[in-house]
């Protein structure tokens, strides 16, 4: 029928060569068989899985614009293929798309955590994510740009997708050329998040952890607690020893199992075994504190990444007043933060007592001062951090 066979038409085109060409915008056959199309895409970038009608009729209308004017300009057809690259690089050809695998392969977790490091040596501005609630979820947008780039993240997180066996947060990065004023590529959102995250507490860790640390300690069972160990060891290679907490004892022995093929000695503890932990990583959106303060041991760094809203707090009040505490942006902590947040309502915390941001960690600004103090890095998520790791991405896949 007419539907399939245009839908097919993409496909048709990319394996066809010139006599689908000729078939389909009706060029001379001189111009068709001059015509080149472009090479497959670089190893590991996907393709648009289900082109649509209406790029097939640009392409179709692009081939004879294209043709058209050159004709027009009266020159020779060997310029053809050129001025169709062009045309097929800037406006027909589906975005590259690169998957969790992509990501990884293309930006190991130094590499990321290099680009976070560059990044923020300079400060860069920040952009506040918008919320939308819908269907029980939560639609989180974050959108940022650099001066060369431009990029947003746009991620939904589901609850109650945890008893159906899927994802909770899912999502799609769009990655854009601010210069030329195109779209480059997009990315796995959830992916990029898994990398640009612990890369980030790997930055802070660096700076803040004690040098001789030797346990990690895992408060949940998501894409977060399986990252920050290996984030963690990056940076400090003599901590292997890894206590997973969680509400699931299911999930806990997953994550536990996982830690194991990757070469940990990991095991399963409670929310206070894992705070005693040389480093904490709080990977949880919980609501209520996890532990008390009394819980910590002297010299531990913290990580808190899980919560991004006001209403959630992964600690309390007490655990904030006992540390030296560092945030990623001072703007969005006071919007985001729900630790801090609540410490200040609570009267036992204020805000002058940050010690530094994500751009002074990077800068080395700012660093642990004793073996014994006790440091937290509280994070909720930038989206220069994103734009950072897919611009990243594609230097890596020769796009930029």
């Amino acid at each position: 029928s007419r539907p399939r066979r245009r839908q097919q038409l993409p496909r048709q085109i990319a394996q066809g060569g010139p006599e689908v060409l000729r078939a389909h915008t009706k060029l001379p056959d001189q111009r068709c068989s001059s015509l080149r199309l472009p090479p497959s895409p670089p190893d590991g970038i996907g393709r648009a899985k289900h082109p649509t009608p209406i790029g097939a009729c640009t392409y179709r209308h692009g081939l004879a614009l294209i043709v058209n004017e050159y004709e027009r300009a009266g020159l020779s057809p060997v310029d053809v293929p050129a001025a169709m690259s062009i045309w097929q690089h800037r406006y027909i050809e589906p975005l590259p798309y690169f998957d969790a695998e992509s990501i990884n392969r293309l930006v190991p977790l130094t590499d990321a955590v290099t680009a976070l490091r560059t990044a923020f040596a300079d400060r860069p501005t920040h952009a506040a994510r918008a919320h939308l609630s819908t269907a029980g979820a939560e639609f989180l947008v974050m959108p940022a740009a650099n001066g060369t780039a431009a990029g947003a993240k746009m991620v939904i997180v589901q609850e109650a997708n945890a008893t159906k066996g899927r994802p909770i947060i899912q999502g799609i990065y769009v990655l854009f050329d601010a210069v030329e004023g195109r779209p480059l590529a997009m990315l796995d959102g959830t992916a990029l998040t898994t990398l640009r995250t612990p890369a980030v507490s790997a930055l802070a860790t660096d700076v803040l952890a004690r040098p001789d640390v030797r346990s990690i300690g895992i408060l949940g069972t998501g894409p977060q607690a399986l990252a920050h160990p290996a984030a963690m060891r990056s940076v400090r290679a003599s901590a292997n020893h890894v206590v997973i907490a969680g509400r699931s004892a299911d999930r806990v022995d997953r994550v536990v199992q996982t830690l194991l093929n990757y070469g940990f000695d990991a095991r399963a503890g409670s929310w206070d075994e894992a705070a005693a932990c040389d480093i904490v990583c709080g990977c949880t959106r919980s609501a209520q504190p996890l532990f008390a303060a009394s819980a910590l041991r002297a010299g531990t760094h913290l990580n808190l990444v899980g919560s991004y809203r006001a209403d959630l707090r992964e600690v309390g009040a007490d655990v904030v007043n006992h540390a030296t505490v560092y945030i990623d942006d001072l703007a969005a902590a006071k919007v985001e933060a729900g630790e801090l947040i609540m410490a200040v309502d609570e009267g036992l915390w204020q805000w002058d007592e940050v010690a530094g941001d994500l751009a002074d960690l990077a800068a080395a600004r700012v660093g642990r001062i004793s073996s014994g103090e006790i440091t937290m890095f509280k994070s909720v998520g930038l989206a220069v951090q994103d734009l950072a790791i897919a611009q990243q991405v594609a230097r890596a896949a020769g796009l930029s």
